[in-house]
């Protein structure tokens, strides 16, 4: 671990650098349970199981069973083992009737359901869980369910900042940071049933950006702008961590400079680094606001078309959203008149205008 931290090699490569890491606990926790007799499933959660750890990162663990009842010493033998051999993880134990609860009672636990991935123990079980949890979702209010997700991130916003340009961001948390577009996967993994984990050697962001761009979702550009962006503020936070020596996802002026100097930039010259920073946390932002636009759009209430309002002979408002009613390309006339429609009417675009 020592020697990964000090890879000046790896600092400005954050994906690789957090897959590096990750792939070495992982390794570590699999060496000193493997050969213990294991009846249920140990599952990566949240960061760990995205191939995310930064060098300070919780490591969490998730432990599945059909019914606790009976394995608590088996729990309890396997954590023990963990802190004995210096790696201190978080767990959290889970029954399958957990799922239905915690859907009902508490969002950010029933959240890190969409981000496990499979360690160790029964395979057929930790797929029964996954089925099992994609069928309740199914059958409840998925609509309800994004909702929340949309008022966790306002809550959010009201904590840590909206803007991703606040002048000592929270990394992960404000406006621009990490968890703008966790909570976008979230939505993403609700709206089409399916976790984004891999066990390949790649981070969870790039397998939902690459999925995005596989399925149309975005262009080769923004795929581009979207991925250096992540990777910019994941740096960060992996740099953050190494110059404070601990968790601290806080990035103030004092750590601003250190990080720039150990990055490499001149020493007068931290303001580049940050302003670097900036660029990618509005482009993530930016991002995060569209698509939850867009999924807005898909989950609200349908209302009918007598509420159309025919605007001229190229657009129509339904709602807040605006639409353009021809297949062809827009031309000059047509983009201004589109966002002066926009601004009247306080609307959104509808997605084929937008892209």
């Amino acid at each position: 671990r020592e020697k990964l931290f000090s890879n000046k090699e790896l600092f400005n490569n954050s994906y690789q650098f957090c897959i590096k890491h990750s792939l070495l606990v992982e390794e570590f926790i699999i060496k000193l349970i493997q050969p213990k007799n294991f009846s249920c499933v140990m599952a990566a959660v949240g960061g760990f199981s995205r191939r995310e750890l930064s060098p300070f990162s919780d490591i969490d663990l998730m432990f599945i069973f059909p019914s606790l009842k009976g394995h608590e010493s088996e729990i309890q033998h396997c954590v023990t083992t963990l802190w004995d051999a210096g790696i201190e993880v978080s767990h959290t134990v889970r029954e399958f009737s957990d799922i239905e609860k915690y859907l009902k009672e508490d969002l950010h636990a029933f959240t890190q359901f969409f981000e496990t991935r499979f360690l160790l123990g029964s395979k057929n079980l930790y797929d029964e869980w996954n089925a099992k949890l994609f069928q309740i979702i199914e059958k409840s209010n998925k609509s309800k369910l994004v909702y929340e997700l949309f008022e966790d991130v306002e809550a959010r916003y009201i904590k840590y900042g909206r803007s991703p340009k606040v002048l000592e961001p929270n990394v992960k948390f404000t406006g621009g940071g990490l968890r703008d577009i966790h909570a976008v996967e979230w939505m993403y993994a609700i709206k089409n049933q399916k976790l984004l984990s891999r066990q390949d050697e790649i981070t969870q962001t790039e397998v939902f950006i690459k999925e995005l761009l596989d399925n149309g979702v975005i262009n080769r550009k923004a795929y581009k702008r979207l991925y250096d962006s992540y990777k910019n503020v994941l740096r960060a936070r992996n740099m953050l961590h190494l110059v404070e020596g601990r968790k601290n996802d806080r990035l103030e002026f004092i750590q601003q400079e250190q990080i720039a100097e150990k990055l490499g930039y001149p020493k007068s010259d931290w303001k580049e680094f940050m302003y670097e920073y900036f660029r990618s946390s509005t482009i993530l932002n930016r991002f995060s606001k569209t698509m939850r636009k867009r999924y807005k759009q898909e989950f609200s209430t349908k209302l009918s078309d007598y509420l159309l309002i025919n605007l001229d002979d190229d657009f129509e408002i339904k709602g807040d959203i605006l639409r353009f009613k021809n297949d062809r390309l827009l031309n000059i006339s047509d983009i201004m008149r589109a966002f002066y429609y926009r601004g009247l009417n306080d609307a959104s675009f509808q997605q084929n205008l937008r892209s």
